[in-house]
């Protein structure tokens, strides 16, 4: 069954690109060559020379950018995304189970607009929807429920909702003040604030204010956050289906400090706060509020961070934090870091070569009272692996992404215009065996994960079209036990239409 899957969504991904490329061809802008003297002759025109006609596709073009824009004060957009997703083992690591084939087709339409009724003040919304087809099973995506084949409607929602005020009072303060994106540093501990739609949205919302001290090239940035469990505290959803974007209800501050005095490097210092509160949340088996889910938390970071451009061929980043603070009625003590090394030819193709080392401690079973498992915050989210991070939904939460080694090397380049190419090998190992053989599915003295290797093709075929095509593959260790121990696999073909 799942080879005639693989069949298919081979199929899928070679018409789709087909189709797009024959689409991208057929919008290709043409000129005719401009008329030369005959070698040897000269001659001299006063006449203003005659700009080019425009052609089929620049008129196009303008018009789009008109319509995007019809006045001063109000611009939209709106773009169409499609997915395929096959899904072998996934979930679980356990071909035994019914629902370790998985297939499905998502479709994410949004649009937003901006309006700027003065001078340094304007009001973003972005709407979004994000519907399946399921093809074959998938777990459980609602609280006691079971997805099945066939149409899942999902539901909409503002992923962006909130005012931007610059220049505050006539100084160098920005405020954005409502459901927002945020992304700092690496986007390793704060970028997504919903880990439990699926890439859908990575919202927070928030209140975030930016003050620039340009005489000596400093940014501090102060944020308040309040993110539910649901979507609908702050903003309503836009149709009814219920579903959750984390496990507990989430507040926290930020303050983020970047530095870019010195030449060719950056340094930032940050401290964040972050209280959990656990939820009762929807239960579809029994149409009602009766399962717990989540933590209760309050956790301190305090972290370090440089980016430095060593030579014209060599880069460097490194971040280190350390966390305190109480989790669930033991003390918190955990530290991490996340360290990457690249190497740039400089050449045509842009190739380049990289190193990672990422460090994220886990929770020592020997220690009572404390826990040594580092919070990922709000970063969790598929930085390194779209397949792997489905695997600690057994281990911790979806994306939880710690009590982990992991030693990496990459290589990028573009072939041709507009293309990307990557490939990425990582070994994997635990830091601590937490579960001591006691939890199903975990050994009792390993501490490999397993071997990952990941795959990417990018091409942007027009401004308005792009796509991506990428696989992974997952081979489990001796972390895992035998039960648990089926290779993983992860394919998807997408296409974005963007206006």
């Amino acid at each position: 069954m799942m080879r005639d899957v693989w069949v298919r969504g081979s199929w899928v991904v070679v018409l789709a690109w087909g189709w797009a490329w024959l689409a991208a061809s057929a919008s290709a802008q043409t000129t005719a060559p401009a008329a030369t003297s005959r070698p040897g002759e000269f001659k001299l025109s006063t006449a203003p020379a005659e700009e080019p006609e425009k052609t089929p596709a620049e008129k196009l073009e303008e018009w789009i950018q008109k319509s995007k824009n019809p006045v001063p004060w109000f611009k939209w957009g709106a773009d169409f995304r499609i997915r395929e997703e096959i899904v072998e083992n996934g979930f679980a690591l356990d071909q035994d189970l019914h629902t370790h084939e998985n297939n499905w087709m998502r479709y994410r339409p949004r649009v937003w607009f901006t309006v700027t009724p003065m001078k340094d003040f304007e009001l973003n919304v972005r709407a979004i929807w994000e519907p399946r087809t399921i093809f074959m099973n998938v777990p459980a995506r609602n609280p006691g429920g079971q997805t099945e084949h066939g149409w899942d409607p999902d539901y909409a929602v503002f992923d962006l909702l909130n005012f931007k005020w610059s220049h505050v009072a006539g100084l160098p303060l920005t405020i954005i003040a409502g459901r927002q994106e945020i992304a700092l540093g690496d986007r390793w501990l704060v970028f997504d604030g919903t880990p439990l739609d699926g890439s859908r949205s990575l919202y927070l919302d928030a209140i975030r204010m930016t003050y620039e001290f340009a005489p000596i090239k400093t940014k501090a940035d102060l944020m308040y956050i309040s993110q539910s469990a649901q979507v609908t505290d702050w903003f309503p959803k836009l149709s009814h289906t219920y579903k959750e974007a984390t496990e507990q209800r989430e507040q926290g501050a930020i303050l983020y400090v970047s530095n870019n005095s010195l030449k060719k490097t950056q340094l930032d210092g940050y401290f964040i706060y972050k209280h959990d509160q656990h939820q009762e949340i929807y239960n579809v088996a029994t149409n009602r509020r009766d399962r717990r889910t989540g933590d209760d938390a309050d956790i301190y970071t305090f972290g370090v961070r440089q980016a430095s451009t060593l030579t014209d061929h060599w880069s460097l980043r490194d971040e280190l934090a350390g966390q305190f603070g109480d989790k669930n009625g033991q003390h918190v003590c955990a530290l991490a870091t996340l360290n990457r090394l690249t190497y740039f030819f400089n050449d045509k193709y842009s190739n380049e070569l990289h190193m990672d080392y990422e460090f994220v401690s886990g929770d020592d079973p020997r220690t009572k009272g404390t826990n040594e498992a580092f919070d990922m915050l709000w970063g969790r989210w598929p930085r390194w692996s779209e397949l792997y991070i489905y695997t600690y939904a057994m281990d911790g939460g979806v994306a939880a992404n710690n009590n982990l080694h992991r030693i990496a090397w990459g290589w990028q380049m573009n072939p041709m215009r507009n293309m990307q190419i990557s490939l990425d090998y990582h070994l994997l190992f635990a830091d601590e065996n937490t579960y001591g053989g006691v939890k199903p599915g975990f050994s009792k003295g390993g501490k490999f994960r397993g071997q990952l290797l990941t795959w990417w093709l990018r091409y942007k075929f027009s401004e308005h079209l792009s796509s991506h095509v990428m696989a992974e593959v997952f081979g489990p260790g001796d972390y895992y036990t035998p039960q648990k121990n089926s290779t993983a696999a992860w394919v998807r073909w997408e296409l974005i239409f963007s206006y």
